[in-house]
């Protein structure tokens, strides 16, 4: 019978040996085999893992370069708060200073849906006054960018401190917060939260569109003939326009019909460049009365974008009239010039056109914004189609949509987004 080492393998119920050369090598058992892929398969997974959550970071990361942070009252990022005991004026002519605490309730006094919206002051840092040499200071409005819990921009909008004590300006301020709570789109600045003070009464919490708005924008890229230009990198003017159109057709689907009653380019935020979007801001709950022709010489650049028939007070603010307005802020995007800027007085001569030529020319359909030779055939038309001189010829904001989706679609360049 041959001896055990004469043979090449030994087996037993403990492990397993090879004979080479002459010498014993150990196997691993069956259960030390199994440990061992088990633990090799285990570290793979974990690298595998690892490895899936660095792409999809790095992808995110890329995808929101240029984006601004967006905030949306649905995702309930500044409430619910700790509410300190915010207080108000029982009646705002009572007091006089800061120090006077007596007559502020505990109680915030408005409705509720805003109640839930308000945020600590403590979670607030100013950081420094929003200015904008192109708008008005006529509404009595003051803004400032803020930072939220050390993180998160914010828009902070209040009255200026000489009119925080007039009741008729509070409630109407309070009025337009009311108004933008209820909206709720994609083309929209949100609102995201609100503060009560005893000094300024009520401030507004808005998202911050780190591109400016579209006056500003224009200006500074004027002279860039790659961003001017309709001929290269143009796709961001149909961009823009097409989502001032979509905010419009969503606010006049309102019932009743939601007006905007003060659209400019100023009204126009953008999120930074390349990947350039637009959102609607500034809706107004009312619109200042004007008696008299000669209101408006404060109101001039303003006044740019009103229609003949507001300007002769023939008619109300209508969504005619904002489509009016979207019209003039069409030729800016074509020829980055505030509304008239070239426009000169008596003919032949290179005087500047008054502020108050400007609305007599308008209002007698004698004076309109102009477009560059190199203006799209379509957009030049639609443009034209919204500066008609009677508002029942000028297209609704759902037709603007599509006529500005069709062009997007022609450039090649599908960015419609919801």
């Amino acid at each position: 019978m041959p001896l055990a080492e004469d043979c090449p393998f030994v087996a037993s119920h403990q492990e397993t040996s090879i004979l080479y050369d002459g010498v014993h090598t150990k196997l691993p058992s069956n259960k030390a085999l199994i440990a061992g892929v088990m633990a090799a398969s285990l570290v793979l997974f974990v690298v595998t893992v690892l490895i899936f959550v660095c792409r999809l970071l790095h992808r995110r990361a890329l995808s929101t370069k240029f984006e601004p942070e967006i905030i949306s009252l649905h995702r309930e990022l500044l409430s619910p708060m700790k509410k300190a005991p915010y207080s108000s004026p029982s009646d705002p002519q009572h007091y006089s200073s800061d120090s006077d605490v007596k007559y502020y309730p505990q109680r915030f006094p408005y409705e509720t849906e805003l109640e839930s919206l308000l945020v600590n002051a403590d979670d607030l840092d100013y950081i420094r006054k929003l200015l904008s040499k192109h708008r008005p200071d006529r509404d009595h409005r003051e803004a400032f960018l803020t930072r939220f819990r050390d993180s998160r921009f914010l828009v902070c909008k209040r009255l200026q401190r000489k009119f925080a004590n007039d009741t008729s300006e509070v409630q109407r301020f309070a009025r337009e917060i009311h108004l933008a709570a209820s909206l709720d789109h994609p083309r929209i600045v949100a609102l995201v939260g609100i503060l009560w003070s005893r000094v300024y009464s009520l401030e507004a919490l808005f998202e911050y569109m780190d591109g400016g708005n579209l006056r500003s924008y224009l200006a500074k890229v004027k002279n860039t003939e790659g961003l001017r230009s309709w001929r290269s990198q143009s796709v961001w003017k149909l961009q823009i326009a097409f989502d001032t159109a979509e905010a419009l057709a969503y606010a006049h689907s309102f019932s009743p019909t939601l007006v905007h009653r003060a659209l400019t380019s100023h009204s126009v935020l953008l999120s930074s460049p390349p990947d350039v979007h637009a959102r609607l801001d500034n809706f107004v709950h009312e619109h200042q009365e004007f008696t008299n022709m000669s209101t408006y010489a404060g109101l001039l650049l303003e006044a740019r974008w009103l229609p003949p028939e507001v300007i002769t007070s023939s008619a109300d603010y209508s969504p005619a009239a904002d489509m009016y307005a979207l019209g003039v802020i069409l030729s800016e995007i074509d020829t980055h010039l505030l509304p008239y800027e070239n426009a000169e007085g008596v003919v032949g001569s290179k005087k500047s056109i008054s502020d108050m030529e400007i609305l007599d020319l308008v209002a007698s359909n004698t004076l309109h914004p102009v477009f560059t030779l190199g203006c799209p055939k379509g957009f030049r038309k639609l443009a034209q189609r919204c500066l008609s001189f009677e508002a029942c010829d000028r297209p609704t904001a759902s037709q603007a949509v599509i006529m500005l989706r069709a062009l997007l679609a022609e450039d090649h360049h599908i960015l419609y987004t919801v």
